[in-house]
């Protein structure tokens, strides 16, 4: 299975990171993960999301090195080649834990969880309830309306895990009497001058002002192609769709290149160029955008969710308003 490292510098963690190519194909044209099944995954980045925005009180964690806790029966196919020496042979290893780049890891790792949560449901009924419905991957995005209620989920999530010989970090949370809560665990500080924006499932997110703000990293060129402009808009991900009405002209305008036919590498021509350079010199007028992460009030007396949509000869949109 090929292998490589991805070094990325600003991580506070893991500043080098192996990547498994397990959709690779061998000799035979066939790879590992053809011969894989995926699994059923019972919840997605936008439901999680949904419900992180209806908790006055949240909390987040991350697993630590959770799929290198796992070790599964099966790890025969699961090798990699390392060379030590140039004019030594190639040593093979086995990988026995599971491994995150295969098809079945995330099934796998969330089989695990689900099944902690029906072992020690009784003495931690607060934390499995989480572990079923606010986890995706290694985070935990969850909360509640009380800080009673929150501080008690921390403590079930921190003992839950601790059974099964895994450790939560990364902590955070948009309750400044939460995190001052003594715990070996805790990674963050509420230092003012320091910047309390974090990555929440693809979403940026200051927790103490308790916003979602959006970063862009475009950089502005003096040549673009068709290709440039599919990695602007990847680059413009947004697991709520909040960004959608901008989103949509750069994917309007990407139909438009397939129209006319554009090669990916080709230069945009002229009529097509001075658009596209406008759109991204105002793209960094996104990160002046701040919305709200709470969208409820502590003592509702009503709760009313009004619905529109439209649509044109180009897209079509709904919003929802609570």
């Amino acid at each position: 299975m090929p292998h490589h490292g991805v070094f990325k510098p600003d991580n506070t963690s893991t500043k080098l990171r192996v990547v498994f190519n397990a959709p690779s194909p061998t000799t035979t044209g066939k790879s590992l993960n053809d011969g894989l099944l995926s699994g059923e995954i019972n919840e997605d980045v936008f439901n999680i999301m949904l419900r992180f925005r209806k908790h006055q009180i949240v909390l987040i964690a991350d697993i630590r090195q959770m799929f290198l806790q796992m070790f599964p029966p099966q790890t025969d196919l699961l090798r990699i080649l390392c060379e030590t020496k140039e004019e030594e042979e190639p040593v093979a290893y086995r990988l026995k834990t599971v491994t995150y780049g295969t098809k079945c890891a995330l099934f796998l790792a969330t089989r695990v969880l689900r099944q902690l949560t029906m072992d020690e449901v009784k003495n931690f009924p607060l934390a499995s309830e989480v572990v079923l419905s606010d986890v995706y991957m290694v985070d935990i995005v969850t909360g509640f309306q009380d800080l009673g209620t929150a501080v008690v989920l921390k403590d079930q999530l921190i003992n839950l895990f601790n059974t099964c010989g895994m450790v939560l970090h990364k902590w955070n949370s948009n309750s400044r009497e939460l995190l001052d809560l003594k715990n070996e665990n805790l990674e963050i500080s509420f230092n003012q001058k320091e910047d309390s924006t974090i990555k929440t499932l693809g979403m940026a997110w200051k927790s103490i002002e308790d916003q979602f703000i959006f970063k862009v990293s475009v950089k502005e060129q003096t040549v673009y192609t068709k290709r440039d402009v599919l990695s602007t808009i990847a680059e413009l991900f947004d697991t709520l769709g909040l960004l959608g009405p901008i989103i949509y002209k750069a994917k309007i305008f990407l139909q438009r290149l397939w129209l006319e036919k554009v090669n990916w590498d080709d230069p945009l021509p002229e009529e097509f160029a001075s658009d596209w350079t406008r759109f991204v010199c105002n793209l960094k007028e996104i990160e002046k955008i701040e919305i709200g992460r709470y969208i409820l009030n502590s003592q509702p007396e009503r709760i009313v969710l009004l619905g529109f949509s439209d649509a044109s000869t180009h897209a079509y949109g709904a919003v929802l308003y609570l």
